[in-house]
């Protein structure tokens, strides 16, 4: 009976249904009761189908889950609303305030003490702690203003930052300035939509990215690997902008009085880093907020590739994790593992070893396109570069002694290294090959009127302020003696002192005044027993001499920088002479290239080809080089002088000397090294060593004293040797030195 009973209440249901499917329609003749009756039944099959299928279950375990998530995201919105986008002005943070505040007074109470003590010094003839003395000063005006310069920096960031995300977002509808930390996190995941539109805009961030294809699954995903990491991110990096405002005032303050200037380049490459994790994360946002718009669009590289623009959200949010963990994380660990320095050592290393490496890169481009220019510019790189690297290196290697010694050393005027028995040794001389470049030709350093007759000289430059003057050539043995009598006669403030001009290095004494001030130098010379080798008559003026004989310009005295500007201003005349530096046969080969462009080129004629040397108008010099594109290219070695040197002026002199070799030979006084011919490096190598051996090696101070090196001790030689080697700056050898003896206690111990 009940098996009836179950078969008819079926059949029945299954009637029901099957005539409501057919008369859709006509349900007009089926009573209401019976329509509702019908629903219910069907609802109570979903569920018992839902039930059996396990539906139901996933439907109840994704809402729990989906509730708890939007739970745990609640705290994080604050985050991603207020920094993630933006960094925020820490002047206006109390707590950065009053750190700062703290550290910054103390730092300025101990700086300006340092300050007064070494203004006392300056003031009683001290004159070597001028240059601390700035320093401190400089530290405390940064002590002073470090809060404001760091919030103009954050200010600074966040200005590029709107800017980008207003051209970036342009298309999109979005007020990036107003919106708050779900709305961001929605639209980094899945668009303008997330913001835009009503009907998902109302949706929390978990039911949003759980609606998308993958589910649950993919909420797990972006939750773990997107959205935690990234708040994790934004809360690190607000906290460290904190500690290096707080506690600026601190590094600056060490650096001043340890010497350390890897302290500040340490802190300002974290700072940097730093801001710039705020960059990267807003234009990481910008950039995925608009491909969500382009992929509805069907345009864009997720439309491109089918990848769901969700998927290609959380694998860049990865990737930049792994980026940032190079970029900022590993630099911020190997920092503060050294509280006091930042690391800033490795950090100018560093910055060395890739600067030679681009430099590098760069001469090969330059070779490949034939840039003269660039080889030139990629050299110079690679020296600075070399030297950067080196500076780091001794960063690191140098301990807190050498800083105490070298100011104790400072303060005494030197009794602590005759205490602690330092030993100074004479550096290396050698020069160091930098690379090599590929040219056309070597650059010309000598110049002349050679088409000119002797009148025809003295009358145009006597237009231009030139004066009658003699040069004498004195022999390498005598250049003591005359070096003691020109000093003696310009002390004595005569006329005569006035007039002449006196090279001890080149042998080179110029003498104004016409005929009588001649005689009266070559009566000194007889009553010193001085026989000048070569005596020529010549015009000169601020810092040139014109020989009258051979036509050519000549520098007077030392002072490069005063030669450079009278030759600049002569340059200006088109009767002034270049002479190529060119082999005899490549000049006469460029001789005969220029007569086949005579009629194109009038200067042309203005051009002296003698003696194996080819001399054209400075004035048209640049349409020379295009004639002479077709002589071979040569490999060029670029040599460095030993750093700090100040000898390579003199050594050019001696050079010079040298016609083949000249030609050779392209100096850069101002850059300290020369570009040789590859086939002439042996010879300026000789004739380097032989220039070097024959000179003593001497320093400067700051305060313009000449030391010598005497069985290891610096000694006070009261003026240039006559055969002297300048090497610069004495406070430098002294550095280098003990740093040097710094090193060896640490080897010891």
């Amino acid at each position: 009976m009940k098996k009836w009973l179950s078969g008819a209440v079926l059949s029945l249901i299954f009637f029901l249904g099957a005539s409501q499917s057919v008369y859709a329609e006509s349900d007009w003749y089926i009573p209401d009761w019976v329509t509702e009756l019908s629903e219910k039944i069907n609802d109570m099959m979903k569920m018992y189908s839902n039930l059996m299928t396990g539906q139901f279950l996933k439907v109840a375990m994704d809402y729990y889950i989906v509730q708890n998530i939007d739970e745990v995201y609640a705290p994080l919105y604050d985050v991603f609303g207020k920094t993630y986008l933006f960094t925020p002005q820490l002047a206006s943070i109390e707590l950065v305030y009053d750190g700062w505040s703290l550290f910054s007074v103390v730092g300025l109470m101990l700086i300006i003490i340092a300050v007064l003590y070494l203004s006392m010094k300056v003031i009683h003839g001290k004159t070597e702690m001028k240059k601390l003395l700035v320093t401190f000063v400089v530290a405390m005006v940064l002590v002073y203003y470090s809060l404001n310069i760091m919030n103009f920096c954050n200010v600074g960031v966040n200005w590029v930052t709107q800017k980008v995300l207003a051209d970036m977002l342009a298309t999109t509808n979005i007020n990036y300035q107003g919106l708050d930390g779900q709305q961001v996190l929605k639209a980094l995941i899945i668009g303008s939509d997330a913001i835009t539109n009503p009907s998902i805009a109302s949706k929390s961030a978990g039911k949003l990215i759980a609606d998308q294809p993958g589910g649950v699954f993919m909420l797990m995903v972006v939750t773990w690997c997107m959205i935690f990491p990234l708040y994790l991110i934004s809360v690190f990096k607000v906290l460290l902008l904190i500690v290096l405002a707080v506690f600026v005032a601190f590094w600056i303050t060490t650096a001043a009085f340890t010497g350390k200037t890897e302290i500040m380049v340490g802190f300002l490459n974290i700072y940097i880093r730093t801001l710039l994790v705020g960059f990267i994360l807003a234009l990481h946002w910008g950039a995925f907020v608009k491909a969500q718009a382009s992929y509805g669009s069907g345009v864009g590289l997720s439309a491109l590739t089918g990848i769901m623009p969700t998927l290609m959200a959380v694998g860049s949010g990865v990737f930049l994790q792994l980026f940032l963990v190079f970029f900022w994380l590993l630099p911020i660990y190997r920092s503060f593992k050294q509280p006091l320095t930042l690391n800033g050592g490795a950090v100018v290393e560093k910055a060395g070893d890739v600067g030679e490496k681009l430099s590098t890169v760069m001469n090969y481009m330059g070779k490949r396109f034939g840039s003269e220019e660039l080889q030139s510019k990629s050299l110079r790189w690679k020296k600075k570069s070399k030297q950067m690297a080196d500076l780091g290196r001794r960063m690191q290697e140098q301990s807190s002694d050498f800083f105490r010694d070298y100011a104790l050393s400072q303060a005494s005027g030197g009794v602590t290294e005759a205490l602690q028995q330092v030993q100074y040794d004479v550096p290396e001389l050698e020069v160091q090959p930098t690379g090599t470049m590929t040219q056309v030709m070597m650059k010309p350093t000598e110049f002349g009127f050679q088409q000119l007759a002797t009148p025809e000289v003295r009358n145009m430059l006597s237009t231009q302020g030139f004066a009658a003057a003699s040069s004498m050539s004195i022999a390498s043995g005598q250049r003591g003696t005359v070096s003691a009598w020109v000093q003696q006669v310009q002390q004595a403030g005569s006329e005569l002192g006035k007039q002449i001009s006196w090279d001890a290095q080149t042998g080179k004494l110029h003498v104004t005044g016409g005929e009588e001030s001649l005689r009266s130098v070559v009566k000194a010379m007889d009553e010193f027993q001085v026989a000048p080798e070569q005596v020529a008559a010549g015009m000169m003026k601020e810092g040139l001499f014109v020989n009258l004989k051979s036509k050519q310009v000549e520098s007077v005295g030392q002072d490069e920088q005063t030669y450079q500007a009278g030759l600049k201003e002569l340059k200006q005349s088109e009767l002034l002479l270049t002479k190529m530096k060119f082999t005899p046969e490549e000049a006469a080969e460029g001789h005969r290239l220029l007569q086949l462009h005579r009629e194109q080129h009038p200067w042309i004629e203005q051009a002296v080809f003698k003696s194996g040397a080819l001399w054209i108008p400075q004035a048209n010099y640049a349409e020379a080089l295009r004639i002479f594109e077709s002589l071979r290219q040569r490999e060029v070695m670029r040599l460095d002088m030993p750093d700090g040197s100040r000898f390579l002026h003199d050594l050019m002199h001696v050079v010079r000397r040298d016609p083949d070799l000249s030609a050779a030979v392209t100096e850069d006084i101002q850059g300290n090294y020369v570009d040789v011919r590859s086939d002439a490096v042996g010879a300026f190598r000789k004739r380097y060593e032989e220039f070097t051996k024959a000179r003593t090696p001497f320093w400067r101070t700051s305060s313009g004293a000449i030391k010598i090196i005497l069985d290891g001790v610096p000694v006070d030689y009261g003026h240039v040797p006559p055969m002297g080697l300048d090497m610069g700056s004495f406070e430098a050898l002294q550095r280098q030195t003990l740093r040097k003896q710094s090193a060896g206690k640490e080897a010891i111990t």
